[in-house]
């Protein structure tokens, strides 16, 4: 069994990082912040090289229990499966582990940022992508049942 992915990350950059601290410095308890996601891919002319966003923005929902008053990341990438990568497959890799391996290098580089506050670095919360990839094709999926009940 090969447990290597065709997928490859070309180039990955962080396009805005802003990180605030809240007034006083709390612990990090990230049940304490609401997280807005926004992801988002495209695919090149070629068919074989995609770039990929992904949007966050953690904002506490009691700003004297959070250490930040203020995290927001976009982190992109561009991505790449050999041109005779099987459909099926191509399906299984974009957007999900794009945004999974994003969202692992946003982790490490807040967590790199955040590391010499007096709080210690503080850990993105762990993101369920299979439901963030759900909710983001849920409008398509309604949209294209209307047009079926529609047309009969």
């Amino acid at each position: 069994m090969d447990t290597l992915s065709p997928l490859e990350a070309n180039r990955i950059w962080v396009e805005r990082l802003d990180i605030r601290f809240a007034q006083e410095l709390r612990a990090h308890d990230c049940s304490a912040y609401d997280l807005k996601i926004e992801p988002k891919a495209w695919k090149d002319a070629s068919g074989v090289s995609y770039k990929v966003r992904l949007a966050f923005a953690l904002r506490p929902r009691e700003v004297d229990q959070c250490c930040y008053s203020k995290l927001d990341v976009a982190i992109v990438g561009v991505f790449t499966l050999p041109s005779d990568t099987d459909e099926a497959i191509r399906r299984n890799l974009i957007p999900l582990n794009c945004y999974v391996i994003l969202y692992g290098f946003a982790r490490g580089l807040v967590a790199q940022v955040t590391g010499l506050n007096p709080g210690g670095p503080f850990l993105l919360p762990a993101v369920n992508f299979m439901e963030v990839l759900r909710a983001q094709r849920a409008p398509r999926r309604k949209a294209l049942r209307s047009e079926v009940a529609q047309a009969q």
